[in-house]
């Protein structure tokens, strides 16, 4: 989560981002199956990427908590947490707990590579696009690797989404907080565990 320094809530910049992402990702998801239009599909890349360039500047320029220099932890900090999560011994954690923040930037980097596997696919295969003047030396099995790369990923990304919403709904338990209602209404407790 990405609280207001001055109002101790849930940035909305970062609530925003977070919902519209959803909201793309299922329409992205369905329109990506091939019943539908590609020009739709395409669309919805281009929006998500917008919305994935607007998230990284945020954390770059945004208010402190959604900094993205708040959400690296050493991958020690990473397995100490799960372990404590694991022996039902959470820590109190303000902002992302080390897991969550390693989920938030795997996500992320997932949504790069399949926003520009997307817009290498659409050069290849629709002859147009942003990227069209990097395919133009793509061999055919280099475009069908790119192709192939792009479903690939967006299939991880689905696994992805599920282990995001498992640890959301344990962390809530855990914590005795709800988190969901927390990305809804901007609204923070401070997160205290459980003894």
């Amino acid at each position: 989560m990405c609280l207001d320094k001055n109002k101790n809530n849930i940035d909305v910049v970062v609530r925003v981002f977070h919902w519209l992402l959803v909201i793309l990702f299922v329409m992205l998801f369905i329109t990506g199956n091939g019943y539908y239009d590609d020009s739709s599909h395409i669309l919805l890349g281009y929006l998500l990427t917008s919305l994935i360039i607007s998230r990284i500047t945020w954390g770059l320029i945004g208010v402190h908590n959604a900094l993205w220099k708040n959400y690296l932890y050493a991958p020690k900090s990473v397995f100490d947490y799960l372990s404590k999560l694991i022996r039902n011994k959470p820590i109190a954690f303000k902002v992302h707990n080390p897991a969550g923040s390693m989920m938030v930037l795997i996500m992320l980097l997932m949504l790069i590579m399949i926003s520009v596997s997307g817009l290498l696919a659409q050069g290849l295969f629709e002859l147009d696009g942003a990227f069209y003047v990097l395919t133009q030396h793509f061999s055919d099995s280099q475009a069908f690797l790119t192709k192939s790369i792009h479903d690939d990923l967006s299939q991880l990304m689905l696994f992805a989404v599920i282990f995001h919403i498992s640890g959301v709904v344990y962390s809530s338990k855990i914590y005795n907080i709800n988190l969901l209602l927390m990305m809804l209404s901007g609204k923070q407790r401070s997160f205290q565990s459980r003894r």
